[in-house]
Parts: structure tokens; sequence; C-alpha cells
């Protein structure tokens, strides 16, 4: 992430409360999220609507965090 992200994350959290880092999870598209110009486009390169999100992975990451916070990280 750019550093000057970190500004505007840090702005809005609750006190006491530090950010640590996120993670971007892709995967999702469905064809109202573009326009009629994109979703054509997106198909004629091979694009696929629906959810194709890494589940597992999705998992392993929550799992992680589940650890930390048990270990008082």
């Amino acid at each position: 992430m750019a550093p000057k992200e970190v500004p505007m994350i840090e702005k809005d959290l609750p006190p006491g409360l530090t950010y640590r880092s996120r993670h971007l999870f892709s995967g999702f598209v469905e064809r109202d999220q573009l326009p009629c110009t994109g979703s054509l486009l997106f198909r004629l390169v091979g694009g696929r609507f629906g959810d194709f999100c890494d589940w597992e992975a999705v998992d392993a990451w929550a799992a992680g965090i589940t650890e930390e916070l048990r270990a008082g990280g």
C-alpha cells in the first residue's frame, strides 16, 4: 500500500485502534458494476462475471488475524 494512504485510513479509526495492514481479495465481478462498453470489453478479453474469490486464501487470512488476537498481538 502506498504510504500516503495510511493517514487517510488512520483518521477514521476509533481511538486506541491502530492500523496494521490491509489485504485486497479480488475475484468478484457483477455485470452491473461496469458500464455497457466496459462490460463488452471485459467479455472480449475473456472475463467472466460471478464470484471467483479464493475463499481458502480469505479463510487463511482471517485465521492469521484470529491467531494474532489470541496471542495478544
